[in-house]
C-alpha cells in the first residue's frame, strides 16, 4: 500500500520540491532540472487571475517569454493560439512578460492583435524570469508533465511536429538558446601580449579574423571604430549571413530589396536565411559567421572597403559585385479608384508595405510602385506579399491600378560562386 501511494504522488513531488541537487535559490534552470511550484499572480485571460505551476501537472507546458512591444513575438501569437486548440488538454501554452499589469491590459483590449489572444498571460513577472534569465525574445521553455525542464528554445521550434516529439517521449537533441554578454568594443581576436616585455608590443597591428557562428551572441555590425593613436580602422561584424555581411561591405541598406539580388550560386540557401525551410539557429550554425578587420587609418575609405569586401568574398567562396541593370519587373500604373467589393472592415494593408513585403521573398520579379498610391490601403483579409502575381494582378484592379510587365534601370547585388 506504501509503495502504491508513492507512485501516486510522486509526479506531485516532482513540481512542488525538485531534488536539492537539481536546484538551489536563486540559481537558474537549465535541461533536466525540475522547476519548482511557483504561484504567479496578475494573469490574464484567467478565470482565477492566479494560477501555480502544478496546476499543469501531467501536460506539456511551454513557457513562451514575450512583451506587446517584440513585433515578432506578436507574430507568433496565432500559431502558438492554434496549436492550443489542437492539442487540447495534452498541452498548456503559457504567455510571460515583465510588462505591467495595466499596460498589457489596455493592449489587449485595444489593439486587434490583442484582442485575439486566448492564451493565460503572466503580467509583470520576476519569477519565472530568474528560473530561466534571457536577453532576446522570444524565449520558449519547454517543460514536461513532471516538471522537468526538457528544453529552451526561440519561438520557432514551437510547432506542432515538435510539440508531438515530446509528447511521444522521443529524444530531442535541439541547441539550447543562451543569451549571453558580450562586449562588442573588445576585439575579436588578441594578440599574445603577455609573452614579452611591454617594450616588444608592437605600436599598432592589422588583422582580418573569420570564425564560424558563436552561439548566444546577439547579431551585431559596427561600421568602423578609429584609433587615431595606433593608426587603424576597425569594422566587424558579429553573428551575421553572408548576404547580410556583403550587403554591409557593399554600404546597402539592410532592407535592400532581395528581388534586386542575383544569385548565380549553386546553393542560395547558404547565404541567407528563410523561414520555413529551416529553423533559424540551426541555419545560423551551419552558415553565420563573425568577421573583423583592423586596417590602417591612412588607406582612402574607397581602399579600406575594397579591401573589406575581397575579403568577405574570399572567406564566403562567392564573387560580389554591386552595379546598375536593366532587369525585367513587374510594374504598378494607374491613379486609383473607389474599391470594388465590400471589404471595408477587414485590417488594411498599404500599398507601400504589400511592395516592401513582395520584394522581399526569392526568385520575384522586382515589383515597383510607379502609381504613386502608396498609402493607399488594401482591405482584402490576409493580403500580403506572399500572394501570387495572378492574385495581386487582380486585387490591383480592384483598386483602379494596373499591373505590367516592363525594363527598369535598376541596383542590383550579384553574388556569383567563386568557383566560376
Amino acid at each position: 500500500m506504501k509503495q502504491v501511494l508513492f507512485l501516486l504522488l510522486f509526479p506531485l513531488y516532482l513540481w512542488s520540491q525538485p531534488p536539492a541537487a537539481t536546484l538551489h535559490r536563486g540559481e537558474a534552470l537549465s535541461i533536466g532540472a525540475y522547476v519548482p511550484d511557483l504561484t504567479l499572480t496578475s494573469v490574464l485571460n484567467h478565470p482565477d487571475g492566479k494560477l501555480s505551476l502544478s496546476q499543469f501537472q501531467g501536460k506539456l507546458l511551454v513557457i513562451d517569454f514575450m512583451a506587446t512591444y517584440c513585433l515578432s513575438c506578436l507574430q507568433i501569437l496565432p500559431r502558438l493560439d492554434s496549436l492550443q486548440q489542437q492539442f487540447g488538454d495534452q498541452l498548456q501554452i503559457l504567455l510571460v512578460t515583465a510588462e505591467e499589469k495595466e499596460k498589457v491590459a489596455a493592449f489587449l483590449q485595444k489593439t486587434s492583435v490583442g484582442k485575439k489572444i486566448r492564451l493565460p498571460l503572466v503580467t509583470g513577472d520576476t519569477a519565472l524570469a530568474q528560473l530561466f534569465p534571457h536577453r532576446f525574445l522570444s524565449h520558449d521553455v519547454w517543460i514536461d508533465g513532471s516538471g522537468q525542464v526538457k528544453a529552451i528554445t526561440a519561438s520557432d521550434y514551437v510547432d506542432r511536429a515538435n510539440i508531438q516529439a515530446v509528447l511521444k517521449g522521443e529524444a530531442i537533441n535541439w541547441p539550447v538558446k543562451r543569451d549571453l554578454y558580450y562586449d562588442y568594443s573588445q576585439p575579436l581576436f588578441t594578440l599574445n601580449e603577455e609573452s614579452g616585455p611591454p617594450e616588444t608590443r608592437p605600436a599598432s597591428h592589422y588583422y582580418n579574423a573569420f570564425t564560424s557562428y558563436r552561439p548566444g551572441i546577439a547579431s551585431r555590425y559596427s561600421s568602423g571604430t578609429a584609433d587615431s593613436s595606433r593608426g587603424t580602422l576597425k569594422v566587424s561584424m558579429i553573428n551575421l549571413g553572408p548576404l547580410d555581411m556583403l550587403k554591409r561591405a557593399w554600404k546597402i541598406p539592410v532592407q535592400f530589396p532581395l528581388s534586386q539580388v542575383v544569385m548565380e550560386v549553386r546553393d542560395p540557401s547558404r547565404l541567407f536565411y528563410q523561414s520555413g525551410l529551416q529553423y533559424r539557429e540551426e541555419w545560423n550554425l551551419q552558415h553565420a559567421y563573425c568577421f573583423e578587420a583592423v586596417l590602417p587609418l591612412h588607406l582612402s575609405a574607397a581602399q579600406q572597403w575594397q579591401k573589406l569586401r575581397a575579403d568577405l568574398d574570399y572567406f564566403l567562396g562567392v564573387k560580389s559585385r554591386y552595379e546598375k541593370r536593366k532587369v525585367p519587373c513587374l510594374v504598378i500604373s494607374g491613379k486609383g479608384g473607389p474599391v470594388q467589393g465590400a471589404h471595408a472592415k477587414e485590417a488594411p494593408v498599404s500599398l507601400s508595405d504589400l511592395v516592401w513585403q513582395w520584394n522581399q521573398l526569392p526568385g520575384r520579379l522586382p515589383l515597383i510602385d510607379e502609381s504613386g498610391q502608396g498609402k493607399k490601403q488594401f482591405v482584402t483579409s490576409g493580403l500580403d506579399g506572399t500572394i501570387s502575381r495572378a492574385a495581386l494582378e487582380g486585387e490591383l484592379k480592384k483598386h483602379g491600378l494596373q499591373l505590367q510587365p516592363a525594363i527598369r534601370e535598376l541596383p542590383v547585388l550579384v553574388l556569383t560562386d567563386a568557383s566560376r
